[in-house]
């Protein structure tokens, strides 16, 4: 159990966030002399997290540790078993219970004022070496931050606890170069993400490609044994102990090369979203875009058959433009609510016409809206809006 020793000096800090401000805001409130813990609460419309929380833990404004809940002994050897193949050993395992059981660390409450204890017993038995402790806790705040920087929406909380100063002397990073270095990893994921969309996407083997393939047969095997029983990318990651993002690039040049297959994991293989609009600059964007985080998005141009579409398919979510010729969104909206196996699916009006009126329809007639970004300092703001609520709807319409 962790206790806080807060001072009274500390002047309690706390701010709201979403997927596109939350970088800047930690940065932003970071000074030299915060230790302690951000506490960051997820809306839990945005997050389909089984923990809704985050730890980012800090020492004078450097980062020291990353996770769902706050720093222990026990926690840390998580950390350090996810990065250290060795240490998952029979042996090893059986060494750390004894060591744990040494120091009594099951039955005490303040388990950080032990950490330097046993880490350095770790080390002189050999079980793990301190550069590696360090690359493990590095890995998996990089790690928390490719999840959790861009895609969440919630509330922080800064906790002060003056323990931690005892893990900076282990390992601490520099915030900024962190925050900069997630920034860079975010675009590779985003490329990746156009391959293997979701982290749980089931990987396996074209047997048909690869037996003509150019890679040999030592390759070949290798591949069989980490891609078998349709494998995910985490959990390849978590068997070869390595960066879920770098197992993924490799991944990602076998799938373009058509060695392997990817399959979407069921949630979102049944979340097809469809868009209804005459522009097809806009349906080609939003398609490429909303592919890329992991959904099935189908498009169509021509209002006069959009329902006999949504009768065929029943999607998840609809987005509907309301300026289209012929028929407009509100007119096809009347059209779909009239046929009672698609009359319950949540339509999304999109304009570019910012109009009360058009906000005023929506809503009457049980319609969210979303304005079309008009400038592109707009489309972060327009992307963001329509992450969460994707999140948000297929979140819903899951648990329904």
């Amino acid at each position: 159990m962790i206790t806080y020793h807060q001072t009274s000096s500390f002047h309690s800090q706390e701010f709201s966030f979403n997927s596109q401000n939350l970088a800047y805001k930690i940065e932003h409130k970071n000074d030299l002399t915060l230790t302690g813990y951000w506490h960051h609460s997820f809306h839990e419309d945005t997050c389909h997290l089984a923990e809704k929380s985050w730890w980012l833990g800090l020492v004078k404004g450097r980062i020291v540790f990353s996770g769902e809940q706050p720093l222990s002994i026990d926690y840390l050897l998580k950390i350090i078993e996810r990065y250290v193949l060795r240490i998952r050993s029979k042996p090893a395992q059986r060494i750390v219970l004894g060591l744990k059981e040494e120091l009594h660390l099951d039955d005490c409450d303040r388990q950080l004022e032990r950490l330097p204890i046993f880490l350095k017993s770790l080390y002189e038995l050999k079980i793990v070496q301190p550069e590696e402790v360090q690359h493990a806790v590095w890995l998996r705040i990089l790690q928390d931050l490719d999840q959790m920087l861009f895609s969440y929406s919630g509330e922080a909380q800064f906790k002060p606890e003056n323990d931690l100063s005892i893990q900076a002397s282990m390992s601490s990073f520099d915030l900024s170069k962190m925050l900069a270095e997630a920034r860079r990893r975010q675009l590779v994921w985003e490329q990746v993400k156009r391959v293997i969309p979701d982290l749980d996407s089931k990987l396996s083997i074209d047997e048909e490609v690869i037996r003509t393939s150019y890679i040999t047969d030592r390759q070949k095997k290798y591949l069989r044994a980490i891609l078998s029983h349709g494998s995910t990318l985490d959990s390849i990651a978590v068997t070869l102990a390595q960066d879920t993002l770098e197992i993924a690039r490799g991944l990602t040049k076998l799938a373009d090369q058509g060695l392997i297959k990817v399959e979407l994991p069921f949630r979102k293989a049944a979340s097809e979203i469809l868009i209804i609009d005459d522009s097809p600059v806009m349906l080609q964007q939003f398609k490429r875009l909303v592919s890329s985080w992991g959904y099935q998005v189908r498009s169509h141009d021509d209002p006069a058959t959009a329902v006999d579409t949504m009768l065929d398919t029943q999607p998840a979510i609809v987005f509907l433009d309301i300026n289209m010729p012929d028929i407009s969104g509100f007119d096809l909206l009347k059209q779909i609510r009239r046929h009672s196996q698609i009359s319950a699916t949540p339509l999304i009006m999109l304009t570019a016409e910012r109009t009360l009126s058009n906000n005023w329809r929506s809503q009457w007639s049980g319609c969210q809206f979303l304005s079309k970004p008009l400038t592109t300092e707009e489309i972060p703001r327009f992307e963001a809006d329509l992450r969460e609520l994707l999140k948000s709807v297929i979140s819903r319409s899951a648990t329904s």
